[in-house]
C-alpha cells in the first residue's frame, strides 16, 4: 500500500454470504460469454450510464471490479474505453467463469481470487475501483468501504452501487424471497446513511442518487407457494413484459428512494 487507508482483517468482519453460496449462484448463470451491451435492459442501462460517465478517461486507466464475476461490466469498460481491467472475487467458480469469459470475448483481463478483506502491503491499487452489489452483504459498512478504498490509489475514484431495499423494493423482496433478503443488510441501501462514511474517509462526492426507476422484473424469484405471493409475482411479471416500451423506459428516469431499483454513488479519494 502507498497510503494510510486502514487494513481490515477478514477475521474481524463477517459477511452475510460466503464463497460457497456464490459458487452455487454463479453455476446458475446463463451460458458464457456475457457482457453489458447496448441492448441492456433499462435497469442495467441506468447503472451503465453512471459507470460510463465517471469511468471515462481520455487515456486508458486501471480498473478493478470487486465482486465482479463473471466480468461482464469490466468487459464493457475495456471495449468502450480501452481500460486495463481486473476482477476480484472470492468465489473459485466465479473466478474460473471470469477467466473463461475474458477468453471467449478476447479481453486481456486479470483476476484476483481473494476475500475483500484479505489485504496486505502488497495489495495492488487502481485508478478506478467499483462494486455493484457488494457492500449490502456486510453489516459493518465502514469496514467494507475501507477495504474498497485500500485498492484505490490516492486521488483515484471509487464507485459503490447496491440494490435499493428500502421502500417498495424492500417490501416486495421481503415478501417474495425472504431467504435472499436475509443475505442483505437492508439499512445500508438507504443512501441517507452514506454521508457517515463519506465524512469518515474524507471522500469527495461526485454523484449520489437512485437510478433505474421501479423495475418489476427484478422480483422474479418466489420462494413460497402462498396465493398472495403467486398473485403479486404474476402481476409483476406481466408488468415487466411491458416495461421495455418507450413510455416505460421513460419511467426508469423517475427516481425516489421509495421505489427506485438501485442506489449508486461516485467518490474521489483524497490524495493524502
Amino acid at each position: 500500500m502507498t497510503d494510510d487507508t486502514p487494513l481490515v482483517s477478514s477475521a474481524t468482519v463477517r459477511p452475510l454470504t460466503d464463497s460457497d453460496l456464490w459458487d452455487d449462484y454463479w453455476r446458475e448463470l446463463p451460458a458464457l460469454p456475457t457482457e453489458v451491451g447496448d441492448d441492456a435492459s433499462p435497469a442495467v442501462a441506468a447503472i451503465r450510464d453512471v459507470l460510463d460517465r465517471f469511468a471515462y478517461s481520455p487515456a486508458p486507466i486501471s480498473v478493478l471490479d470487486i465482486g465482479g464475476a463473471p466480468g461482464r461490466w469490466v468487459a464493457h469498460l475495456h471495449r468502450r474505453f480501452g481500460h486495463e481491467v481486473c476482477v476480484l472475487d472470492s468465489s473459485p467458480v466465479g473466478i474460473a467463469m471470469t477467466r473463461k469469459n475474458f477468453e471467449l470475448l478476447g479481453i486481456p483481463g486479470e483476476t484476483l481470487q481473494r476475500e475483500l478483506f484479505d489485504l496486505d502491503i502488497s495489495s495492488p491499487q487502481f485508478d478506478l475501483v467499483y462494486s455493484l452489489g457488494l457492500i449490502e452483504h456486510f453489516e459493518d459498512t465502514s469496514a467494507a468501504v475501507a477495504a474498497h478504498l485500500s485498492y484505490v490509489r490516492p486521488g483515484g475514484r471509487l464507485i459503490l452501487g447496491c440494490p435499493n431495499l428500502t421502500g417498495l423494493s424492500g417490501a416486495l423482496m421481503r415478501r417474495l424471497s425472504p431467504g435472499v433478503f436475509d443475505w442483505h443488510y437492508a439499512p445500508v441501501t438507504d443512501l441517507r446513511r452514506w454521508p457517515s462514511f463519506e465524512r469518515e474517509f474524507g471522500l469527495r462526492v461526485r454523484f449520489s442518487g437512485y437510478v433505474g426507476g421501479f423495475q418489476p422484473g427484478t422480483f422474479w424469484r418466489r420462494e413460497r407457494d402462498r396465493l398472495l405471493d403467486r398473485v403479486v409475482r404474476r402481476a409483476l411479471m406481466e408488468a415487466d413484459k411491458r416495461w421495455n416500451g418507450r413510455a416505460a423506459r421513460a419511467l426508469s428516469h423517475v427516481n425516489s428512494r421509495h421505489w427506485s431499483y438501485y442506489g449508486i454513488a461516485v467518490y474521489d479519494k483524497p490524495c493524502a
